[in-house]
C-alpha cells in the first residue's frame, strides 16, 4: 500500500470533533476554575494544618486538572504531528502548550510546599492511610528537594521550555 497524506491521518474524533471544537476551550476553562479552587489550600500544606482527607482531595483535583489540560494538549500535538504545515494545527498546539505552562505554574506551589514540610509533617501524611495512593508522589517530590529553586525561578524554567530545547 502506498502511503499518502490521505491515509496517514488518525481518527481523533473520539477526543474532539475538530481543531475548533468548543469543548477544547471548555476543558481548559474548567481546569482554570479548578486551579482557582485548589489555591484555597495554599500555605496550609507545608504547615500540616490541612487534613489528610483534604490533602487527598487536593491531589485528586490536581490530577483532574492535569487530565483536563493534558487531553487537549495531546490532541493538539497529534493534529500537529499529522500535518506540521497546517496553520490551524500549529496555532492550536501553541495555544495549548501555553495554557499547560500557565496552569502548571499556578500549581507549582504544591510541590514546593511538600518540600517545605518538616520531616514530622511529611511523616504524619505518609503514615495516614487516606494518602496511601500519594506516598510515592510525596517521596519523589522530596527526593528532588535539593534541586528545587524558588517558585518564580521554577515558573520561568517552565516558560522557557515553550521556546527552548524542549519546545
Amino acid at each position: 500500500m502506498l502511503l499518502t497524506n490521505d491515509n496517514l491521518k488518525w481518527d481523533l474524533s473520539f477526543i474532539y470533533k475538530g481543531f475548533n471544537d468548543r469543548k477544547i476551550d471548555k476543558d481548559i476553562e474548567e481546569a482554570e476554575q479548578m486551579v482557582m479552587n485548589i489555591a484555597n489550600f495554599r500555605g496550609k500544606l507545608q504547615s500540616g494544618e490541612i487534613s489528610a482527607e483534604d490533602l487527598n482531595d487536593l491531589f485528586q483535583n490536581c490530577e483532574k486538572v492535569y487530565a483536563l489540560i493534558g487531553i487537549p494538549r495531546s490532541y493538539g500535538f497529534l493534529l500537529f504531528a499529522q500535518d506540521t504545515t497546517n496553520e490551524h494545527f500549529q496555532a492550536l498546539r501553541g495555544k495549548l502548550d501555553q495554557k499547560f505552562v500557565e496552569i502548571s505554574n499556578l500549581l507549582i506551589w504544591v510541590d514546593l510546599e511538600i518540600n517545605k514540610m518538616s520531616d514530622e509533617v511529611l511523616e504524619k501524611y505518609l503514615n495516614d492511610p487516606n494518602l496511601e495512593n500519594y506516598h510515592h508522589y510525596m517521596k519523589v517530590v522530596r527526593l528532588n528537594k535539593p534541586y528545587v529553586l524558588t517558585e518564580e525561578v521554577e515558573q520561568v524554567i517552565q516558560e522557557k521550555n515553550l521556546v527552548g530545547r524542549d519546545a
